[in-house]
């Protein structure tokens, strides 16, 4: 009779199912449909679609950091806003195929590269409070990264230390 949070039933079904296995997103129904033989009518389930998967955004303002993470990750997943700080990338539906993405791109937009782990693991709000943490210096001028790509791609291949 108590409504159960998605993240709640997700930490409860990591204790007995390996990761894989848990479900991303959860729709509540109120009455499993079942064929005339007694089995899971699969046909009368709801399709379940992001914006009915028990998001709750916190209504809370997100940082200009978390939104422009928030942003790559909807864009990414293409899901609509709004994003809560506690939503996780790959509960809201992203794979790693797509975590590669998300990290190039915030490492373009923000100048901070994510570990794999932090994006898999961690919520928005820990994301972007890392970023502004530990945000790299990104160069003023273009001139100034073509110096050091072009300084980079003449350097000696062969080991003996010349250009």
């Amino acid at each position: 009779d108590t409504e159960v949070s998605s993240l709640e039933l997700r930490k409860a079904l990591r204790q007995v199912l390996p990761d894989y296995m848990v479900p991303q997103q959860f729709e509540p129904i109120d009455e499993i449909p079942l064929t005339p033989n007694g089995k899971v009518d699969r046909k009368q389930l709801p399709d379940i679609t992001y914006a009915t998967a028990g998001r709750s955004p916190s209504g809370v303002e997100l940082s200009e950091t978390e939104s422009s993470i928030a942003a790559i990750w909807c864009d990414l997943v293409g899901v609509p806003g709004p994003v809560a700080k506690s939503e996780n990338f790959f509960e809201m539906g992203g794979h790693s195929l797509l975590a590669v993405k998300a990290i190039a791109l915030i490492e373009t937009k923000l100048g901070v590269r994510v570990s794999t782990r932090q994006l898999v693991m961690d919520p928005l709000s820990a994301i972007a409070k890392w970023c502004e943490d530990n945000r790299l210096k990104v160069p003023e001028s273009p001139s100034a990264e073509r110096g050091f790509l072009s300084r980079w791609l003449k350097r000696d291949r062969t080991g003996t230390g010349r250009t």
